[in-house]
């Protein structure tokens, strides 16, 4: 009981143990995906602010190299030195007059050049162009020298934009004359235009040079504020120019991922970076005016970081929650289930004969401050007083109305055995069989004595069987040598207590309808116990029931058993209904009454019932 007690107290235990986990489950799953959506968005506000900080200032570094290259196109002092200095690459002696005069043009343009560029050197070089193929430039280094338009990587781009700005992607100078050496090992970007004469013809071609870490400035200094960001800028051809550095080189072309996912600007993706094996969120900001793009990258595991810190804090003060929620709900428990229990306990131990004992209660009300607890025991207390009285009552009559229906059947095979029996004997008589009537007369004092000795409705196993077989001598006498019988009780079954006169009537249905068929006739009588039950197999080798007389028998006796009125019963032919009826009266559900039979094979009815001393 007390592992029951337990038990129950576990079930509840564990009950509430579940609900509340499931409860707190939820709210922590709702508040993950809330608080991971608030960081993604608010992840996704940072990366648009920064994206678009870089391109406001990218795009006015760029302005600002545009603005220089319009005000060297529209200087007319550079306009009107150009095609003097023409002379320099074709009059290169130093007496020729031309010379002079192309020297002062030069200095001009230099000086032109330097005061655009202004004393804060806005930009590093600017060089100048001429399609005949000669080059000026001032910047970090003045110089003058020929050179191969054609051969510039830059050329034939600027040429057909017609006078649009034309920006190279980053490249190393170091191919141009007199290179500072601090900036060898530096890149820049040159934003080309071609310039026209005043009749709106091709006059040459202006290149203004700025080194990338001047226009990527806040780009660099972003990165160095926020390692855990990669910032990237793809310009209108794809080419990636920031970073120009080799080692910071992403190996995806985010600007491909992005054309062919087609993508929306300002909006936060999530991409899978299958050589590093980590996912990375991705958004990105176009530069309208240079049809550039700032892509912002971050892996989400670190973007999450604070989502991981923050569940681990929540499971933990989930963890406690649950288990002083468990600790309240195991003492609640605790006073919920004892009560229960003694009433569990209580209820149990309501049965057939504590409810017709005289005792009329079973429990006293628990101890519990619970007024429900003290209703429900005062409530089951008045209702079991309540069953004991009415079932004492539904008691005695039933036993009264069992054993008067017992008595009737019983007294019903008393005429009907005498009938039978009694024509045995004036068939004897008529034929002279002095001694076999005498035995016959005998063996009917001794069955007639059995009938009558006592009122009680059930008999041993093995003094039924004793005058069931004073019986069958009887008729034995009749039948002579062509019959034959067995009796067969194992040794455990014969105190047994069964039905008085149960045996009698099935065998001597045997006698009247089943040796009808040539001898010799056969009678087997064999009892067996089956776990708590006993059981007692009837067989004849006579001639058989066919199936439809079966299922007729079936038929009645099925009905009989629904109304279990003795009033269907009458003397002469009412052998099985008879035994059948008993059986129910005594056993109910735990009678037995099985029927087999074959065509010419016999018949064997098996009764039974509960074991009971």
């Amino acid at each position: 009981m007390k592992g029951k007690l337990r038990s129950q107290k576990m079930n509840l235990f564990i009950d509430y143990a579940l609900l509340i986990t499931l409860l707190l489950s939820i709210c922590f799953f709702i508040f993950y995906f809330y608080y991971r959506e608030n960081i993604y968005k608010d992840a996704k506000a940072y990366a648009d602010n920064l994206s678009t900080s870089i391109s406001n200032s990218v795009s006015s570094e760029i302005d600002k190299m545009s603005t220089i290259s319009m005000n060297i196109i529209y200087s007319s002092i550079i306009q009107k030195n150009l095609v003097n200095v023409e002379t320099l690459g074709r009059e290169g002696s130093s007496l020729n007059p031309a010379y002079a005069s192309s020297r002062d043009s030069v200095l001009n343009i230099y000086d032109t050049i330097s005061a655009i560029i202004g004393p804060f050197q806005s930009v590093q070089q600017i060089n100048i162009y001429s399609l005949q193929g000669t080059c000026i430039g001032s910047g970090f280094h003045q110089y003058t020298a020929p050179v191969i338009l054609s051969q510039k990587a830059w050329y034939e781009e600027t040429i057909n934009n017609n006078g649009i700005k034309y920006i190279t992607a980053p490249e190393s100078l170091v191919n141009m004359p007199s290179m500072p050496m601090n900036f060898k090992d530096d890149k820049f970007i040159s934003l080309c235009r071609v310039f026209f004469d005043g009749a709106d013809r091709p006059q040459g071609i202006v290149q203004v040079i700025q080194n990338c870490s001047t226009i990527f400035s806040f780009a660099e200094q972003t990165s160095a504020s926020n390692p855990t960001m990669r910032f990237y800028i793809y310009n209108e051809r794809g080419e990636l120019i920031y970073p120009y550095v080799s080692n910071q080189i992403s190996s995806l072309d985010y600007n491909e991922l992005i054309v062919e996912n087609n993508f929306s600007p300002f909006e936060s993706y999530t991409l899978a970076d299958k050589e590093q094996k980590l996912k990375i969120a991705i958004t990105y900001a176009p530069i309208s005016n240079l049809d550039w793009k700032v892509v912002v990258t971050q892996p989400t595991t670190i973007l999450l970081q604070p989502l991981y810190d923050f569940t681990k804090y929540f499971i933990f003060i989930i963890l406690a929650g649950i288990f002083v929620t468990l600790l309240i709900c195991f003492v609640v428990a605790s006073k919920l289930t004892d009560p229960l229990h003694k009433l569990t306990l209580a209820i149990k131990q309501v049965n057939i004969n504590n409810v017709l004992e005289k005792n009329t209660s079973i429990m006293t009300c628990p101890n519990s401050s619970i007024e429900e607890i003290h209703a429900l025991f005062n409530s089951f207390n008045s209702m079991y007083h309540k069953l004991c009285l009415s079932s004492q009552e539904i008691m005695s009559t039933k036993s009264e109305e069992t054993r008067a229906k017992m008595s009737a059947t019983q007294a019903m095979i008393n005429p009907h055995f005498l009938y039978n029996n009694l024509t045995t004997i004036s068939i004897l008589a008529e034929e002279k069989n002095t001694d076999q009537v005498v035995f016959m007369c005998n063996a009917l004092c001794d069955y007639f004595r059995y009938i009558s000795a006592s009122d009680e409705p059930s008999v041993t196993l093995q003094t039924e069987a004793l005058y069931t077989e004073k019986y069958i001598a009887c008729m034995q006498i009749r039948f002579g040598s062509d019959f034959s019988y067995h009796i067969q009780i194992p040794e455990e079954l014969k105190a047994v207590r069964i039905p008085k006169l149960i045996i009698q009537p099935i065998v001597e249905n045997a006698f009247k309808y089943a040796f009808d068929t040539a001898s010799p006739w056969q009678l087997n009588i064999c009892c067996e116990k089956l776990e708590n039950r006993w059981l007692i197999h009837i067989t004849d080798n006579g001639k058989g029931m066919t199936e439809e007389m079966i299922t007729e028998l079936l038929h009645k006796l099925e009905k009989l058993k629904g109304s279990r009125e003795i009033t269907s019963l009458k003397i002469g032919g009412m052998g099985i209904k008879n035994v059948y009826l008993r059986l129910l009266l005594l056993y109910n559900e735990q009678a037995v009454f099985e029927l087999k039979s074959a065509v010419q094979e016999g018949t064997c009815i098996t009764i039974g019932g509960p074991i009971i001393y």
